[in-house]
């Protein structure tokens, strides 16, 4: 019979072919790590603590390098208030889809804060990482085939929690941005450490750490963004309805700081991602550029209500 550790390293094994993609292999490396104490696991981990926090300037140096070589990008936008028609402050460090490099190995985890991290399925497969973090709480948000395992189920004090949400336009990760900012506080009260991934570690996963960020941190959504570039050393990539969800949660906090001063008339969200929702809906075949903008204007930065408005129109 095939023993749990046994199970747990065949499991592990992370295909370099595809950043996403989990198969049988390299089990016998993976087993070895498993065997190391807890000791060198934690001094293992020691190398992977710092060097993916990145400064703002270097996350920006990343994006002008893509910009440079790719023909399709926007640029960098002016970062003048726009109180009327757009966000006070335009999207910095965007990189078209089509110019992003792929997530691989050497993307695992990024530390946020001292009891919470953010990472890909390559993290979440390096179970001795994890231990070396003292990470013992996780929140896996993947679904289908391309599930991520719990792989260190098996581990005593281990606790896994699983949002099946995919990461497409329409997908409704509300219950998962929510439940798990409580759990995230919860553990946090506890002395816990929680990771929280998706596959790559970049929309979904991101989403739910942003979100936190506003309702534990009281930060704004252009503060979480910050944050989430500075830790993860690269920009979000959340879909048009995890942007929606982020701006409606923004949304309801300034509501709710302002319930005693009077009604407040809310006109933008305080991060422009215009630019993710004009590249996601034009890899789908929808625009002009300029028409999503103005759609996303009109309907009050309701991103994924500008895609059904293309839908109906197609229709």
């Amino acid at each position: 019979m095939e023993t749990p550790e046994a199970r747990l390293a065949r499991e592990a094994a992370v295909s370099t072919e595809d950043p996403r993609t989990v198969v049988p292999d390299s089990a016998e490396r993976v087993a070895e790590k498993l065997e190391r104490s807890l000791e060198t696991a934690r001094q293992y981990a020691d190398d992977y603590r710092s060097p993916k926090i990145v400064s703002a300037s270097e996350c920006e140096e990343y994006a002008q390098s893509h910009r440079e070589s790719s023909p399709q990008s926007t640029g960098v936008i002016s970062k003048e208030k726009e109180q009327e028609s757009g966000a006070e402050q335009q999207s910095e460090g965007f990189v078209p889809f089509a110019s992003q490099r792929k997530v691989g190995p050497d993307e695992k985890i990024f530390r946020v804060c001292d009891h919470l991290y953010v990472g890909s399925e390559y993290g979440a497969a390096d179970v001795a990482l994890l231990l070396g973090l003292r990470i013992s709480r996780v929140i896996n948000i993947t679904s289908g085939e391309r599930t991520v395992p719990n792989f260190g189920a098996s581990i005593e004090g281990f606790e896994y929690v699983n949002f099946y949400v995919p990461d497409f336009v329409g997908a409704d990760l509300r219950q998962a941005m929510v439940e798990s900012s409580s759990l995230i506080s919860r553990w946090a009260e506890e002395g816990k450490v929680a990771l929280v991934h998706c596959s790559a570690g970049l929309s979904r996963s991101a989403a739910v750490v942003m979100c936190w960020l506003m309702k534990a941190k009281g930060q704004s959504l252009k503060e979480s963004v910050d944050t989430f570039m500075r830790t993860r050393g690269r920009p979000p990539a959340c879909n048009p309805s995890f942007w929606t969800y982020l701006w409606e949660f923004e949304r309801e906090a300034i509501k709710s700081e302002d319930l005693a001063g009077g009604e407040t008339v809310i006109v933008s969200p305080s991060f422009d991602f215009s630019d993710w929702v004009v590249d996601d809906l034009g890899v789908m075949g929808f625009g002009p550029p300029e028409e999503v903008r103005r759609r996303l204007k009109e309907k009050q930065w309701d991103a994924y209500a500008v895609f059904e408005s293309f839908l109906q129109a197609d229709a």
